[in-house]
C-alpha cells in the first residue's frame, strides 16, 4: 500500500508531494516513537484529513531521526532513558507544536475562515520538534540552561534538522538546483527550503494581530547580525530581532545555512549531488558541535569554533574558511584556536581522562577547591566530569550547577532561584590542571540569566505561580503555552523549563 507525503510544508506553492510506501517501523535497541492506532495505508487527498496528518507526521518524524543518525550515530534512548516517546499527531485544539520530555504533540487550529491547520502535517514543524527531543537526549543539561544563546541554539538546532530533512530529499535538491538562476545560486535566492512551517505562519496571519512574531515564518536565509542578547527587547513584531529564543536562534540558523551554501560553492561542481555532500558535511560538523560545545553564555561562538575543530579532524580543515565566513557574515567572530588553548592554571594535577570516562576521582581536592573558587560557587558544589575528544586532544568537561537569585526581578520571584548548568573544559598543561578556553567567574553569568528570566516574563513565557495562570496554561486552547514555570523542587522554589514549543507565546499580541 502507499501513502501521500508532502516533502516540505503544505503552505508552500507549488506543493512538492509524492505517493510512496511508508517508512518501516524502527526496530532494535534504538529510540522509538509511539503513536495511536494507524489508519489504513491509502492516499488521503485532503491535507486536513486525519488519516493524511497521521501518516505525514509519522513519515516526517522518522525521516528526522534517520537524518540525525546519518550525520551522527544511532540514538539509543530519549532523555528519559526510555526507548519510547509518545507522538500525538492530532492534539486538542490550539496552534502549537511542542516537546515536553514526555511527548511530542501537534495541535490543530480552526481559523476564522473555517480552515483547519495541522502543524503535524508540516514536515518542517515535525522535524523541528523531533530536533528538540534529539538534542535533549544528547545534551540534557541544555534543558536547564538560562543563557539566551543556549536556549536560542535549541531552537536553531531544531530548525537546522528541519533544513537537513529537506536537503536530504533528492527531489527537493533537484528542484532547488533546477529553479535557481544558475546552479551555484541554488541557495542564494528565496526558496521554500529556507523558511520554516509556512502553513502555520499563514494560520497566524488570519487569526492574530499582524504584528505577532509568528505571522512571519522563520527564515534560515537571512542577514541577521549578532548582538548581545541582553540589549534586545523580550519580544518584537514579525521581522524584527528579539531575545525570544525562536527569534534570536535565527542568527545561528543563518550561520549554518550559509555554511552549507559556502561548502556547496567550494565543490568542483554544483549539482544536486554536490548539494547533498555539502549538507551532509555541514550536518556532521553541527552534530559534533552540538555534542561538545560547553553551555556558556557565548554559545554561538563556541559551537562555531567546534565546527571548525571538527572539520580539522574530519576533513583536514578543507571547510575552515566556509565556516568562518558564514559565521562572520552574521557578526559571530570565531577563534577556534582559543577553544583548546590553556587560559588558566589550577592547583593540582589534571583529571584522569580516558576515551570512555573522565574520572571524578582524578580531580584532586586541591584542583577541585581552586576550580570552585575561580567559578564562584560554594566548595561543596557537585562537579561531574565527562570525557571529550577533539581531534587528538583528550580533555574533561567539568559540569556544575549554579543558582542565581531572582528576587529583584519581580515581586512574585522573591525567594526564587534559577538553577543553570554550566561547564568548563579541563586538560593538562605540563603537570598542572588547566582551564581550556573560556572560564566564567559567575558575575557575567548572573547578569545573562537574570536578563533571560526578565525576557521570559516580558514574553509571557513564565508562569509566575498564579493558580489562574497555571490553569490557563494547562487548558486546551488557541494560545501557545508558556515554556517555563515556578516550581518547588526540594527545599527551593525554582524557575524551571516545562516544554519547548515550536511557537513562542507572544501573549502581548492579540487575536484579530
Amino acid at each position: 500500500m502507499a501513502i501521500r507525503y508532502i516533502r516540505n510544508d503544505p503552505g508552500i506553492a507549488p506543493v512538492m508531494e509524492t505517493v510512496r510506501s511508508p517508512l518501516p517501523n524502527r526496530v532494535g535497541s534504538v529510540a522509538k516513537l509511539k503513536m495511536s492506532a494507524a489508519p489504513p495505508e491509502q492516499v488521503f487527498p485532503r491535507n486536513d484529513d486525519p488519516g493524511f496528518v497521521y501518516w505525514q507526521c509519522r513519515e516526517a518524524s522518522l525521516l528526522a531521526l534517520s537524518v540525525w543518525e546519518h550525520i551522527d550515530r544511532p540514538l539509543p534512548r530519549w532523555q528519559s532513558q526510555s526507548r519510547v516517546l509518545a507522538l500525538h499527531h492530532d492534539h486538542p485544539a490550539g496552534l502549537e507544536a511542542s516537546y515536553d520530555r514526555s511527548a511530542l504533540a501537534f495541535s490543530r487550529w480552526d481559523d476564522s475562515r473555517g480552515t483547519l491547520t495541522f502543524p503535524g502535517a508540516s514536515t518542517d514543524a515535525v522535524a523541528h520538534e523531533v530536533g528538540h527531543a534529539v538534542l535533549d537526549a544528547v545534551r540534557p543539561e541544555f534543558w536547564h540552561s538560562y543563557f539566551s544563546e543556549v536556549a536560542a541554539f535549541h531552537e536553531a538546532f531544531a530548525d537546522c534538522l528541519a533544513l537537513l530533512v529537506s536537503l536530504f530529499d533528492d527531489e527537493v535538491r533537484r528542484a532547488l538546483v533546477a529553479n535557481a538562476p544558475a546552479p551555484q545560486q541554488a541557495l542564494d535566492t528565496a526558496n521554500p527550503l529556507a523558511t520554516i512551517a509556512e502553513s502555520v505562519a499563514q494560520a497566524f496571519q488570519v487569526s492574530w494581530d499582524p504584528k505577532h512574531p509568528n505571522t512571519r515564518a522563520r527564515s534560515a536565509n537571512n542577514q541577521l547580525q549578532w548582538v548581545l542578547p541582553v540589549t534586545l527587547p523580550p519580544t518584537a513584531p514579525a521581522g524584527h530581532l528579539s531575545q525570544e529564543p525562536h527569534s534570536f536562534g535565527q542568527i545561528f540558523t543563518g550561520c549554518f545555512y550559509d555554511t552549507v551554501n559556502n561548502i556547496y560553492k567550494s565543490l568542483p561542481a554544483q549539482d544536486e549531488a554536490a548539494l547533498f555532500s555539502a549538507a551532509e558535511t555541514a550536518g556532521r560538523l553541527l552534530a559534533v558541535a552540538a555534542g561538545n560545545a560547553a553551555p556558556e553564555k557565548r554559545f554561538f561562538r563556541g559551537a562555531g569554533a567546534h565546527m571548525i575543530l571538527a572539520d580539522n579532524d574530519q576533513n583536514g580543515g578543507a571547510n575552515h574558511l566556509a565556516i568562518r565566513d558564514a559565521f562572520g557574515a552574521h557578526g559571530v567572530a570565531l577563534g577556534s584556536s582559543t577553544t583548546l588553548a590553556p587560559t588558566m592554571a589550577l592547583a593540582g594535577p589534571p583529571p584522569t581522562v580516558t576515551s570512555e570516562v573522565a574520572s571524578s576521582r582524578g580531580l584532586s581536592a586541591k584542583t577541585r577547591s581552586d576550580l570552585c573558587k575561580r567559578i564562584g560557587v560554594p566548595s561543596r558544589t557537585r562537579i561531574t566530569l565527562e570525557p571529550m575528544r577533539i581531534g587528538a586532544t583528550r580533555l574533561a568537561k567539568a559540569q556544575f550547577q549554579r543558582d542565581v537569585r531572582l528576587s529583584g526581578i519581580h515581586r512574585k520571584l522573591r525567594g526564587v532561584v534559577a538553577r543553570s548548568i554550566d561547564a568548563v573544559q579541563l586538560g593538562a598543561h605540563g603537570k598542572r590542571c588547566a582551564v581550556l578556553g573560556h572560564l566564567s567567574d559567575g558575575t557575567d553569568s548572573e547578569e545573562e540569566i537574570s536578563a533571560f528570566v526578565e525576557g521570559l516574563i516580558g514574553a509571557g513565557a513564565l508562569i509566575l505561580g498564579s493558580r489562574k495562570q497555571a490553569a490557563r496554561a494547562r487548558r486546551p486552547g488557541p494560545d501557545p503555552k508558556p515554556s517555563h514555570a515556578v516550581r518547588k523542587i526540594g527545599s527551593k522554589k525554582r524557575v524551571t523549563r516545562v516544554r519547548f514549543s515550536c511557537l513562542p507565546p507572544g501573549l502581548r499580541w492579540t487575536r484579530s
